[in-house]
C-alpha cells in the first residue's frame, strides 16, 4: 500500500457508510413480513420508492440491486447458510 493510500484509509475509517440509511430501510422492509426477504431487485426498488415519502433518499435501481445483494446474499444471511447447508447434505 502506498503512503498516500494508507493516509486516505486512515482518514476514511471513521466515516459512516454511504448507504447506511438505505440498508436500514431495506432491512426494515424485509422484517415487516416473513415473505419480504425474497423480494427481487425490481420489487425491492418499488417498495423503497413507496418509502421515499418518509424522507429517505433512494438511489438508482442498480445501486439498490448491489446493496441488496451485499445485505441479503452474504454468507452471514440465514437463508444463504440454509440453502448451502441443504445442498451440502444432499451431496453427501
Amino acid at each position: 500500500m502506498t503512503q498516500q493510500g494508507f493516509y486516505k484509509d486512515l482518514a476514511d475509517k471513521d466515516r459512516p457508510w454511504k448507504y447506511q440509511d438505505l440498508a436500514d430501510t431495506m432491512r426494515a422492509l424485509a422484517s415487516e413480513d416473513e415473505c419480504n426477504d425474497t423480494y427481487g431487485q425490481i420489487r425491492m426498488y418499488q417498495a423503497l420508492l413507496l418509502k421515499r415519502s418518509e424522507g429517505i433518499r433512494i438511489p438508482g435501481e442498480r445501486t439498490v440491486f448491489f446493496q441488496r445483494h451485499k445485505l441479503f446474499y452474504t454468507t452471514l444471511h440465514p437463508l444463504y447458510r440454509q440453502r448451502n447447508h441443504d445442498t451440502n447434505n444432499k451431496n453427501q
